[in-house]
């Protein structure tokens, strides 16, 4: 209890009042910022320090399966030591960790949240990486980096927030060496997704809201912005296939399944009228859970997936 009450401060419930009253009127990078200040405890205590879904059987800890598919970009970029890497929106550094110790590449993570910087840093220098990993806090949309500073790029599930896509696309194809790679994991719309189905439209947007995220793309969309940003695509796919789920986090986890949800919005609910938590917590707690249930709305009727793996290059 001690903990679910020291993240739910004053500050974090007027932020969220903020945050839902701009999130109609305002598609701009700093919404973004202000979301993260207000749910990185949240997502770290229900989630861990990797902050994605993963495509996993039903048989599969979900662990592995978020370490499996942060290991699969070391691979298909092909890091190495020696190599200058940069992590585009960072988060507060899960799979930075755990990509650096596999391929022993120097890695830069982007990030334009100064408290998952400071919280990134923390972790790092934990377990020992901080020689081989750095933080540079800025805005993916327009980077303070020069041209062709990196070998390879990479990302997880994190330029979905990008207002523009193919402006973010072109500036990552700025900061990529020529003839190198960015490679990543986004958000689509399936083709069961109806644009005209107003029960489709509610689900999405729920997801939308609650998750902090721009509109979501249908996939030959999305696919197209490589394209129009420069890039030569190698591979797009969805990873979660016939067999594979990615929403068992918020159907099972410990902390973060629908029973836990419910269970945290009640003690919160508790805490809030004891006076212990502020004013504002249960609504905190209520947003949060707008969102997972849309996510997991829109993972059971295939109208969305999380996990487009991109590999393109620059030419």
């Amino acid at each position: 209890m001690t903990r679910v009450k020291d993240m739910y401060t004053k500050e974090k419930c007027e932020e969220v009042t903020t945050y839902v009253s701009a999130r109609s009127k305002v598609k701009d990078p700093s919404i973004t910022e202000k979301y993260y200040d207000l749910v990185t405890d949240f997502y770290e205590f229900g989630w861990g320090k990797s902050f994605h879904f993963a495509p996993q059987t039903r048989t599969e800890d979900t662990r592995e399966a978020l370490v499996r598919h942060e290991l699969k970009l070391a691979d298909e970029l092909k890091l190495k030591p020696g190599m200058k890497v940069l992590d585009v929106g960072c988060g507060i550094a899960g799979p930075m960790k755990n990509i650096a110790e596999k391929s022993g590449a120097n890695i830069v993570g982007l990030n334009i949240n100064a408290y998952q910087i400071k919280k990134a840093k923390q972790y790092i220098k934990r377990c020992g990486l901080e020689n081989q990993c750095s933080f540079h806090q800025g805005n993916f949309m327009h980077v303070d980096l020069p041209d062709a500073s990196f070998d390879a790029i990479y990302t997880i599930e994190a330029t979905v927030h990008a207002p523009d896509r193919v402006a973010c696309y072109k500036e990552m194809y700025r900061l990529l060496k020529p003839g190198h790679l960015f490679g990543g994991y986004e958000y689509a719309l399936l083709d069961n997704f109806d644009p005209k189905n107003p029960e489709h439209i509610a689900i999405i947007e729920d997801m939308e809201h609650g998750g902090g995220l721009q509109k979501v793309l249908p996939l030959k969309e999305l696919k197209q912005t490589f394209i129009d940003a420069g890039f030569k695509v190698l591979a797009f796919e969805d990873l979660c296939k016939e067999g594979l789920t990615w929403t068992l986090p918020l159907e099972r986890g410990v902390r973060s399944s629908k029973t836990a949800r419910a269970l945290t919005n009640g003690m919160v609910r508790l805490l809030e009228f004891l006076r212990i938590a502020p004013k504002g917590s249960t609504s905190v707690s209520s947003f949060l859970n707008l969102g997972a249930d849309g996510f997991v709305e829109a993972g059971k009727r295939k109208l969305f997936t999380p996990n487009v793996f991109f590999l393109v290059m620059r030419p």
